[in-house]
């Protein structure tokens, strides 16, 4: 079965989660990581896959910041605000060509 870096994730659960199921749970994942093919993976990437989905559905900054268990939304924004669907919309734009040339889409 492939390694996971899952030790630091596995001691931030200690206080609420038994070291067993911390244990199996990241068993769990490493099993299906090395049935997935996808190669090394770490608990964090699920996290900021996590993350950059919620905000591409909509989810508010804040609950994404709370979900995440950050101890502010400063922590949050900085580092997804550019996964935001609006982020680069005005810049996007200002390249509309078909627009810019006069072509409708009609």
């Amino acid at each position: 079965m492939r390694q996971i870096s899952a030790r630091a994730s596995c001691s931030a659960l200690a206080s609420t989660v038994s070291p067993c199921r911390c244990r199996i749970t990241f068993r769990g994942i490493a099993a299906a990581v090395d049935r997935s093919g996808i190669g090394h993976l770490r608990i964090h990437d699920c996290r900021h896959t996590a993350a950059v989905l919620m905000l591409g559905a909509g989810v508010p900054m804040e609950k994404v910041s709370q979900v995440l268990g950050h101890s502010n939304t400063a922590t949050t924004e900085r580092v997804y605000a550019r996964f935001l669907p609006q982020h680069m919309q005005d810049a996007v734009n200002v390249l509309d060509f078909a627009r810019a040339r006069g072509v409708s889409n009609q």
